[in-house]
């Protein structure tokens, strides 16, 4: 009951949300699906990073297969500019899920911030066999404009072409 309490009051009340999965998991502490939510209405909307960082732990401690906890603990590092502690999570969440889209993209924003070339092939190659309108994206994106006279890097945008 308190954990679908806290579903729906996420887009209405992030405090009662955050309050109805805390009873969650105060009740079952290992419910996993209740510390990922919980660490979601703390990262989006209360912008409490620490205890987003903490819940998205306790979800991964409970069930290490849950992917999209690593991936957001990814998101959580990037956008503190910690990519190298980025993309270890990122690398988990793709070893546990290897077509996740918001992963694969994530894992390519987080190596072409790092100017990593050899990566960024390597996981735009993975990107574009599930979502080819990245072609696109990086032939226009100024974020990739440091690629875009590659040799290597435009004969992959430009295999499908």
């Amino acid at each position: 009951m308190w954990y679908n309490l806290g579903i729906l009051y996420q887009n209405l009340d992030s405090e009662k949300s955050r309050n109805s999965y805390l009873k969650a998991v105060e009740i079952n502490p290992d419910f996993p699906e209740a510390w990922y939510n919980l660490g979601l209405v703390y990262h989006y909307l209360l912008i409490n990073l620490t205890e987003a960082e903490k819940s998205y732990l306790k979800a991964i401690e409970i069930q290490p297969a849950k992917y999209d906890a690593w991936g957001q603990l990814g998101v959580l590092y990037a956008e503190q500019n910690n990519l190298l502690e980025a993309e270890k999570y990122f690398l988990q969440a793709h070893k546990l899920k290897y077509d996740d889209y918001h992963t694969l993209q994530n894992i390519v924003v987080t190596y072409n911030k790092q100017y990593d070339k050899a990566n960024v092939l390597i996981f735009l190659d993975k990107l574009f066999s599930i979502a080819p309108n990245w072609r696109y994206v990086v032939q226009k994106h100024p974020d990739f404009e440091w690629l875009w006279d590659d040799a290597d890097f435009l004969a992959l945008v430009q295999a499908d072409d």
